[in-house]
């Protein structure tokens, strides 16, 4: 698996309870004229107590999901680095984020089990392929399984791949997923890594074969 730069790891890197945002590229952080800041709830308007992704977009601002596991409320927050703000979207200002409400920014759509594969799991994880595709895991809860969904937006196609299925190569035994993420390749193809979500065994897909392969799993590094 070929290296990732920092901004990559920053993005895909998964938080609980607080943020830290480094604000340097990580073979520098031994820089003494580099700075820390400490991000949390308390001094940004972040919403709940956990903070489990962080997306950096094309302008170099982070977006900061923000959650709270008692009363499934929270939201996203942007850190307006020209400006030195924070702009704020949570579940009381938009309804559609948090719950089944219609009430919410036009933006925003709500994808669950009533208008999509989903199995009612947790969703785990979301990344965008360099072919425009969506890939979400979902962890299984309870008697909710998990599994592996794929949206193809141009023409609105589902595909899902969990326990007992054996399309594309899949492993059928693997009914729960949790990381996630994609790895381009040259000429436009790439790489899916998935992760069990109870053995921790790594799934991959390779998108110019179109074929899942289920890693051995040795336990060596």
């Amino acid at each position: 698996m070929r290296d990732r730069s920092p901004r990559d790891l920053l993005a895909s890197t998964v938080l609980t309870a607080c943020t830290v945002w480094i604000l340097a590229p990580a073979a520098r952080l031994q820089d003494p004229t580099l700075s820390w800041r400490y991000v949390r709830p308390g001094n940004t308007g972040i919403q709940g107590d956990y903070c489990e992704a962080i997306w950096i977009g094309e302008d170099d601002d982070p977006i900061i999901a923000g959650y709270n596991p008692y009363w499934e409320d929270g939201g996203f927050a942007k850190f307006i680095q020209a400006e030195n703000r924070w702009e704020n979207w949570s579940t009381v200002d938009y309804p559609e984020i948090g719950d089944r409400s219609l009430v919410g920014a036009s933006s925003l759509k709500r994808w669950d089990s009533a208008n999509s594969p989903h199995t009612g799991g947790r969703t785990r994880d979301v990344e965008v392929a360099p072919d425009g595709t969506v890939w979400v895991t979902m962890l299984a809860i309870g008697a909710n399984t998990g599994g592996l969904m794929r949206y193809e937006p141009p023409s609105g196609t589902w595909s899902y791949w969990g326990g007992g299925t054996t399309a594309n190569g899949w492993p059928s035994d693997t009914f729960s997923c949790d990381d996630l993420a994609v790895q381009p390749e040259s000429g436009g193809d790439y790489t899916v890594w998935i992760e069990n979500g109870f053995t921790g065994q790594m799934i991959t897909f390779d998108s110019a074969t179109q074929r899942f392969s289920a890693l051995p799993d040795t336990g060596a590094p």
